[in-house]
């Protein structure tokens, strides 16, 4: 139940109205009468310990950040056994929300500089000490201020790297068409990660489409196609830094956001053809998405919905997903040598295929554009747990269908995460008619 209008919290927090309601939490604005300022107020709407545990460390992180380009947090409490988190208002409208009302792509220069304040704050962010890695940057997580000023949003699923390399990690999930295939796989995020959805973020706001999605390209069932083939006024410059972040293995990125930067900074000064590294590298690129023979061969569909799936067929499918991850990860481990545990990519791209195989010998739609992505997520959980157990010393150990190892994945349909503005928690994906590439399902597993 949402709080009604004109609820005080704190004894000084007013809510004026909801701003929107998803998966991650609500959004109220909200007036603090004691400093008399509008403020966006996040309540967390779910009780158990993890989601507690998350909702905790996103205000931990927010609250000992300064930086023009990220929201300020100024308070955090509980009330009637529920957390909120007190930040700033932020004024204006999202990326995305800009290429709908502008009814395709924006202005290339415009957009860089967006970007590149943006880049700015990543920076700042990966300085950290320790480290903290956004791993939810996409158009909908970019606010754009009135005066022009770009804050990126939504720290839910941040990752903070300790001094002694262990992780502290939000909510577990990754965002189809933005995330990188290690979120997916469990093989570890970098700040290398971060520069993979920057990349595809300018993708998706100088295309006006959704990038095709990293599992998707890695499993060979959809082609990377050049973002200045799709918007024909963006210059190959441009295009070649975003082909760039969005390569598939992480040692093919930037090595750093400051690197990627500096590519972004030469394009604005009027220096994009001057990028001599970019050409091949592209072209490399470009040859290798292309030129990747698909695992399974079937086409990505157009139609805008897939038909309604029953939860008991969703749990099939999670069942034969996750038996298809116990076969081909014994397979791969027990080629494994020594103590070197096996490459993740491989493993998915060998449970991309087998689990899209075996839905469709069981009868299931072989063109739904969701069944293969929510196999792979579902197998990817299993992976990565095999993985740890291998790293552990228990390369035998397979993967089971217990609640456990099923919880982390889901089949709904995507939702945005939350921003402390107007947009916040559940800005919707964009409509099939803009975004002509259908989202697949969201929450799947990351590290």
């Amino acid at each position: 139940m949402t709080l009604p209008e004109n609820t005080i919290l704190e004894g000084r927090y007013r809510i004026e109205r909801l701003l929107s309601q998803g998966g991650m939490g609500t959004i109220y604005r909200g007036f603090d009468t004691k400093l008399q300022i509008a403020v966006a107020i996040k309540e967390n709407v779910f009780q158990t310990s993890q989601a507690v545990q998350q909702f905790e460390q996103e205000a931990l992180i927010l609250a000992r950040l300064q930086h023009p380009n990220l929201p300020r947090v100024s308070d955090h409490f509980s009330f009637d056994h529920k957390q909120y988190l007190v930040m700033d208002f932020i004024e204006g409208r999202d990326l995305w929300d800009l290429v709908e009302a502008n009814g395709g792509p924006l202005d290339e220069i415009i957009t860089l500089d967006y970007v590149l304040q943006v880049c700015e704050a990543v920076s700042y962010l990966h300085r950290q000490n320790p480290p903290i890695i956004h791993r939810d940057i996409k158009p909908q997580n970019i606010k754009i201020t009135p005066d022009g000023r770009a804050v990126l949003v939504d720290f839910g699923i941040a990752k903070v790297v300790t001094a002694d390399g262990r992780t502290h990690t939000g909510a577990q999930a990754a965002t189809p068409g933005f995330s990188p295939p290690e979120q997916y796989g469990g093989t570890g995020t970098t700040p290398r990660s971060d520069v993979y959805s920057l990349g595809a973020t300018l993708y998706a706001v100088l295309t006006g489409e959704y990038p095709p999605d990293s599992i998707s390209l890695l499993a060979g069932d959809e082609a990377f196609v050049s973002p200045d083939s799709i918007n024909k006024n963006l210059s190959q410059a441009t295009s070649a830094v975003i082909e760039q972040a969005m390569r598939l293995r992480q040692q093919d990125r930037p090595e750093s956001i400051d690197r990627w930067m500096q590519d972004l900074r030469a394009i604005v000064a009027g220096n994009g053809n001057s990028i001599q590294s970019l050409a091949a590298d592209t072209a490399t690129l470009t040859s290798r998405m292309r030129s990747t023979q698909p695992i399974v061969a079937a086409a990505v569909p157009t139609s805008p919905m897939s038909r309604p799936r029953s939860p008991w067929l969703w749990l099939v499918l999670g069942m034969t997903a996750l038996a298809v991850a116990a076969s081909v990860t014994a397979f791969i481990f027990g080629q494994s040598q020594g103590n070197t545990p096996p490459d993740t990519e491989a493993i998915l791209k060998a449970l991309a295929a087998t689990a899209t195989q075996q839905a469709r010998s069981g009868g299931q739609n072989s063109d739904d554009p969701n069944l293969a992505a929510t196999l792979v997520a579902l197998a990817a959980t299993a992976t990565a747990q095999a993985q740890n157990q291998f790293l552990a010393g228990q390369p035998e150990a397979t993967p089971t269908s217990s609640p456990t190892s099923t919880a982390t994945v889901t089949s709904m349909p995507p939702t945005a995460t939350p921003s402390p503005s107007s947009t916040a928690t559940t800005t919707p994906l964009p409509p099939t008619a803009t975004a002509t590439r259908p989202p697949s399902p969201t929450a799947t597993p990351s590290p």
